[in-house]
């Protein structure tokens, strides 16, 4: 279960990056966020996804921040 979980969170985290690569943020925070869920002791994750959710709040101002998108430390 721990390697199917830890897995999942490497899959998404990969999906995050290539999104946020290519200019899709609101799919890269979405996916990231996952990532960071289902393992947040990843430091590299968290920091994607902080660059991420920056890109998204640029892009689409204070509307850009879902419900889902919070700020993680």
């Amino acid at each position: 279960m721990a390697v199917d979980l830890a897995q999942r969170a490497q899959n998404c985290a990969n999906r995050g990056r290539q999104a946020l690569e290519s200019g899709r943020y609101d799919l890269a925070v979405e996916m990231l966020m996952e990532a960071v869920q289902s393992a947040p002791d990843v430091l590299e994750t968290r920091k994607l996804l902080r660059a991420a959710q920056i890109a998204n709040f640029r892009k689409n101002g204070k509307d850009g921040l879902s419900a889902k998108a919070k700020l993680v430390a």
